[in-house]
C-alpha cells in the first residue's frame, strides 16, 4: 500500500505540474482550457490506475485554481469553460460515487467494520489531529504499521479531546478562508490536507488509521507553514528562531526515520517494537508470537 501511495502521489504532482503549466498559458495567452483539461484527466486515469487516492487530483487542482487565481481567464473574470472543466471532472464524478455510496455504505452490504458511521466521523477527527502531529512532531511510540487499537468516539465528549478536535479542524478551516488573500498558498496547503484525506476519513468504511494516508496531505501541510513564515516580521532575532525552530523539527523527524528504519529492517526487531509500541492492538502481539 505504501508503495502504491507514493507511486500514485507521484503521477498526481505531475498531473499538478502539467495543469498549472497550461493553466499559465491559458491566462497569459488566452489559450483554451483543453491542454489543462487533458492533463487533469490523463493524470487522474494512469494515478487512479495505480491507486483509488489518485482520484482526488481535480480536487486538489480545484482548491489551488480557487485560491490563487479564482478560476479566472485571461481577462480576470471567471472562466466559464473552466468552470464546466470542473462540473465535468469534479462535480459529476462527486454526485455519482455520493449515489453509489449511499446504496450500499450503510446496509447490510457494507464492509464488516466495527464502527458505524456517525462514531467513524467523530473519531476521524481526532485522527486527522494525530496526523497533523505525526507529520510536525513525530513520536517513535506513536508510530505503527497497523493501528487497530484506536479507540472509537462514543460522542462528542467520549472522549472529550472529540469536541476538541472538531473545534481545531474547524479553526483551520476558518483559517484557510481568512488568509485566502493574503497567503493564498497557506489556503491551498490546508485545503490541500483535508482534501487528501476526503476518500479516507469520512464515511467509507476503512481502517480508522493509517500513515501511508498522509503522503500527499503532508505536502499540504508543509505548504501551508512555509507560506505562514513568509508571513513573520523581517526582524532578525524572528527569523532565526523560525530557522531554528524549523531545523529541529527536521532533526527530530530524521532521527524518528532512522530509529525507524533500524526496527523495520529485521523482521524480529519489527515484531518485538510494534508489540511494544502497541499493547492493546490485536495484530502487533499475534506478529510478535508467530
Amino acid at each position: 500500500s505504501q508503495r502504491l501511495e507514493s507511486l500514485c502521489t507521484s503521477f498526481v504532482l505531475l498531473g499538478l505540474a502539467g495543469y498549472f503549466t497550461a493553466r499559465r498559458r491559458q491566462i497569459a495567452e488566452g489559450a483554451g482550457v483543453l491542454p489543462a483539461a487533458a492533463w487533469l484527466i490523463a493524470a487522474t486515469a494512469v494515478g487512479t490506475a495505480v491507486k483509488e487516492s489518485a482520484a482526488v487530483l481535480p480536487l486538489y487542482a480545484f482548491v489551488a485554481d480557487a485560491a490563487i487565481t479564482r478560476c479566472a481567464g485571461r481577462d480576470g473574470r471567471t472562466s466559464r469553460p473552466l468552470l464546466a472543466l470542473y462540473g465535468l471532472v469534479l462535480g459529476l464524478p462527486l454526485l455519482v460515487g455520493l449515489a453509489w455510496l449511499a446504496s450500499w455504505v450503510s446496509g447490510a452490504g457494507t464492509y464488516s467494520m466495527s464502527v458505524a458511521t456517525g462514531p467513524r466521523l467523530l473519531t476521524e477527527a481526532r485522527v486527522m489531529i494525530d496526523y497533523l502531529q505525526w507529520t510536525l512532531l513525530p513520536r517513535l511510540d506513536q508510530l505503527a504499521l497497523l493501528h487497530d487499537d484506536y479507540l472509537p468516539s462514543r460522542g462528542l465528549l467520549a472522549p472529550a479531546s472529540t469536541l476538541a478536535c472538531l473545534l481545531a479542524l474547524a479553526a483551520l478551516l476558518g483559517l484557510a478562508w481568512f488568509l485566502r488573500r493574503r497567503a493564498p498558498l497557506a489556503s491551498v496547503g490546508i485545503g490541500w490536507f483535508f482534501a487528501a484525506h476526503l476518500l479516507t476519513g469520512t464515511v467509507i468504511p476503512l481502517d480508522l488509521v493509517f500513515e501511508h494516508r498522509n503522503y500527499f496531505a503532508a505536502i499540504g501541510v508543509l505548504l501551508a507553514i512555509a507560506a505562514l513564515a513568509d508571513l513573520l516580521p523581517r526582524k532578525a532575532r524572528v527569523r532565526t528562531l523560525a530557522v531554528a525552530i524549523a531545523c529541529a523539527l527536521v532533526a527530530n523527524a530524521a532521527q524518528v526515520t532512522a530509529r525507524r528504519a533500524w526496527d523495520w529492517g529485521n523482521p524480529w526487531r519489527y515484531a518485538q517494537t510494534e508489540a511494544a509500541h502497541r499493547p492493546a492492538s490485536s495484530n502487533a502481539p499475534y506478529r510478535l508470537a508467530v
